[in-house]
């Protein structure tokens, strides 16, 4: 989600997970969540986006749609970000209990965030 669709969508999770600004700007710039509100904020932003399948695990088209969403101005980075989140795609589905998108959702963004040496607030 971009635009005033992503805003919007953010401050539905936010408000319906009781997750502070503080805790939104940890998601954008990619720093690990403080509390459950916030992971199940995260999972939240993922559905609403339409990046989750009705069981809680990532859709195939993820790394595809999402990777032009995180470079923004850096278009020449969209190959490398959509190896990057297929990577994480494949490692935390196989690693993870899908009964819990809450902590799936934080997984995923912390192997994005481990395995990132492109920059992307995520």
């Amino acid at each position: 989600c971009i635009g005033e669709r992503g805003n919007d969508v953010g401050i539905r999770c936010a408000i319906s997970h009781r997750v502070d600004q503080a805790g939104v700007l940890r998601f954008r710039n990619g720093n690990p969540a403080r509390s459950r509100n916030e992971r199940c904020f995260r999972a939240c932003v993922l559905a609403e986006c339409n990046f989750v399948t009705f069981n809680g695990s990532l859709k195939t088209s993820f790394a595809m749609r999402a990777a032009p969403l995180l470079v923004g101005k850096n278009p020449s980075q969209v190959r490398a970000v959509q190896q990057l989140l297929a990577f994480c795609q494949q490692r935390t589905t196989l690693q993870m209990n899908m009964n819990n998108i809450c902590d799936y959702a934080e997984a995923v963004h912390t192997c994005i965030r481990s395995n990132n040496n492109l920059r992307l607030g995520l």
